[in-house]
């Protein structure tokens, strides 16, 4: 059975190049990020390049009901998975430090 990874942040940077660090060697994954077109565009890519099983969801992790969204639809996938983070650059401001911190910390949490 091969492995399954969670990645979230997955549509560019970091998330993205863990995605396909993970795909290179055949894990199959969860990649999660807010913008559905660049998902779509890496879930057929890494499928067509390593032959893998690429689930894209598009959520806001910044968002308590989105993380909740994420969480039911990890369910219905019926996965047994490894819930890997990425990170964001750091902010100066309280409110995007704190949507920083929701995205980043409090949803693996509550993953």
């Amino acid at each position: 059975m091969r492995k399954i990874a969670v990645v979230t942040g997955a549509s560019s940077g970091i998330g993205r190049e863990i995605s396909i660090e993970l795909a290179s060697r055949s894990y199959d994954l969860v990649v999660v990020a807010r913008r559905r077109d660049l998902l779509e565009k890496l879930k057929y890519d890494l499928e067509d390049k390593y032959k893998i099983n690429v689930y894209s969801l598009a959520h806001d992790l910044s968002n308590i009901e989105e993380i909740n969204r994420l969480v039911e639809d990890i369910k219905r996938l019926d996965l047994s998975i490894n819930v890997l983070p990425t990170s964001s650059p750091p902010y100066r401001a309280e409110a995007p430090f704190r949507a920083g911190m929701s995205r980043n910390i409090y949803n693996l949490f509550m993953l």
